[in-house]
């Protein structure tokens, strides 16, 4: 690689720095030092980047699979907001019972099959790791 003489300017702390890299690497000038924080630097950006497309490629699955379930549960969200808002205009009522308090036996039905599917989905993804 031909190299082209440069001057340059620099803080005293910059020097500092090249001075002090310049002997932990046993470097034997100044411009050696230059170039090798240099290549350091492009390759530590290399590893950044590499590092980044794989977290990416990695969780780009888990990424869709959350934006879809999102998307879901605020489409049927709102759905139930509007189907439950319609039930109680019709039926005239004026009292809300909170949940925390007076849970319906249907509410307490529905909460336990959500906890057995979640549950049955979770064995599935165990039994999946295993067969790996």
């Amino acid at each position: 690689m031909a190299k082209t003489r440069r001057n340059l300017y620099m803080t005293d702390e910059n020097l500092d720095i090249v001075k002090r890299v310049m002997e932990e690497q046993k470097l034997v000038s100044e411009s050696a030092t230059v170039s090798f924080i240099i290549n350091e630097y492009a390759k530590q950006k290399t590893l950044s980047e590499e590092i980044v497309e794989r977290i990416n490629k990695e969780n780009k699955a888990w990424m869709e699979r959350v934006r879809w379930a999102t998307k879901t549960a605020e489409v049927n969200s709102q759905i139930l907001i509007d189907a439950i808002n319609t039930m109680l205009l019709i039926q005239g009522v004026k009292y809300c019972s909170h949940i925390e308090y007076d849970k319906s036996p249907v509410i307490e039905q529905s909460e336990e099959k959500i906890k057995e599917r979640i549950a049955h989905f979770k064995q599935e993804k165990d039994n999946r790791k295993r067969k790996e």
